[in-house]
């Protein structure tokens, strides 16, 4: 029976369609090329070479393989994909992204996320607490939730990921509030619900959309 070494220096049987599941993702990754039936038939190539190799292969012989077939089959963008895929899995294994960050918001040196939310201010202590526990949340994310080829993105500036720091919870940040509804019909605040009233003393501020200047601004108008 074939075998293969893995990282840690256990041995697991070879198969072959995890090494066609692995080549398909950076088919379907931004950067990757689809070819039809190509990542089955390297994956067959790798296990016939392994086969008259007569001995066990590691995973990053596999790897190699993958990229060098790749190659062969006139398919780089793909092989590209899989080399930074691979580059990225190194990194969530190996690498505790945490640690500089939050020192870095401890001794502002952080501008990245001091600056990022104009809603904190990052040098109240109180601040620093939900920053911190956004950077730890952030660092889990990239490396348990969000695909490698999203992560390789959002660090090279094609695309920028919004909130990263909620997407462990069932929750988001950022959302422009229906209050003409909250106000006319009521609504539902920690568990409890707010009714409708007619009164508020000394009048209501009610926030309407501005969207000349792509914020909102306050218009004090009382409530009868």
């Amino acid at each position: 029976m074939l075998e293969v070494i893995k990282r840690d220096g256990t041995k697991v049987p070879f198969d072959r369609e995890k090494i066609a599941a692995a080549i398909e993702k950076a088919m379907n990754s931004s950067s990757g090329v689809y070819e039809d039936g190509q990542a089955d038939r390297i994956a067959r190539e790798i296990e016939d070479y392994a086969k008259e190799m007569h001995k066990e292969m590691t995973i990053y012989a596999i790897e190699d393989q993958v990229y060098y077939r790749l190659i062969q089959a006139n398919n780089p963008a793909t092989a590209r994909a899989y080399e930074n895929y691979k580059t990225i899995q190194a990194f969530k294994r190996q690498t505790n992204t945490t640690d500089t960050d939050v020192f870095g918001l401890l001794d502002n040196t952080n501008f990245d996320v001091l600056d990022e939310n104009s809603n904190k201010n990052g040098h109240v202590v109180s601040t620093q607490r939900d920053l911190i526990a956004g950077e730890i949340s952030k660092d889990i994310a990239r490396r348990k939730l969000i695909p490698a080829d999203i992560v390789q993105a959002h660090d090279s500036g094609a695309i920028h990921f919004h909130d990263m720091d909620y997407i462990i919870q069932p929750m988001f940040n950022c959302c422009l509030i229906n209050l003409e509804d909250m106000l006319a019909n009521g609504t539902v605040i920690n568990g409890k619900k707010i009714r409708y009233t007619a009164f508020f003393p000394g009048g209501l501020h009610r926030y309407d959309a501005d969207y000349r200047t792509g914020g909102q601004r306050s218009v004090r108008r009382p409530v009868h």
